[in-house]
């Protein structure tokens, strides 16, 4: 097979994979937030504009304690020892 075949298959495979895991990532994406909108209660809703004016510019609140981990990470680690 000529390599000039070789490398569109393997550019058409690439675009396939790529596709794929965004659509994965859309579906996952999709039924996060679905989840969110049944949890979250009207008032924590309408706060989403205050916590994304007080976010850093990299994404964090300056009153999180990011070093700290939380109570569902340290079980979930405890259970794989």
């Amino acid at each position: 097979m000529p390599s000039s075949m070789r490398l569109a298959q393997v550019a058409l495979l690439s675009l396939e994979l790529i596709l794929a895991q965004q659509t994965d990532f859309d579906l996952i994406s999709s039924r996060r937030k679905s989840d969110l909108a049944q949890t979250m209660g009207s008032s924590d809703i309408a706060s989403i504009p205050t916590w994304l004016m007080t976010q850093s510019p990299i994404g964090t609140w300056t009153d999180v304690d990011y070093t700290s981990g939380c109570d569902a990470r340290t079980f979930h680690m405890t259970g794989l020892t």
